[in-house]
């Protein structure tokens, strides 16, 4: 699902929490911020024994009709988890 971006501003502060760490050593899960299918610098990841992590410094400037969505992408098998992302918009 993408969101259609109504005017100008700047997305950040990216925290992204989950039910259960990914418990597999060395397992992760990463949340990304795409505007218009490309990957942003404004990321975070969950690594094994956490179930949350934050993106606090990088900031996205997005524009009116820009298309924003977020890729879930996971890594040595992580445990089955329900997610919550929260991001920041600032115009």
């Amino acid at each position: 699902t993408q969101i259609v971006m109504p005017r100008s501003g700047t997305l950040s502060t990216l925290v992204a929490a989950v039910t259960a760490d990914p418990t597999v050593v060395g397992s992760s899960r990463t949340f990304t911020v795409r505007v218009n299918g490309a990957n942003t610098g404004l990321t975070t990841t969950i690594n094994d024994g956490s179930t949350t992590a934050s993106d606090l410094v990088n900031t996205v400037a997005v524009i009116p009709g820009n298309l924003v969505s977020l890729q879930h992408t996971e890594a040595g098998g992580p445990s089955p988890a329900v997610g919550i992302v929260s991001i920041t918009f600032s115009s």
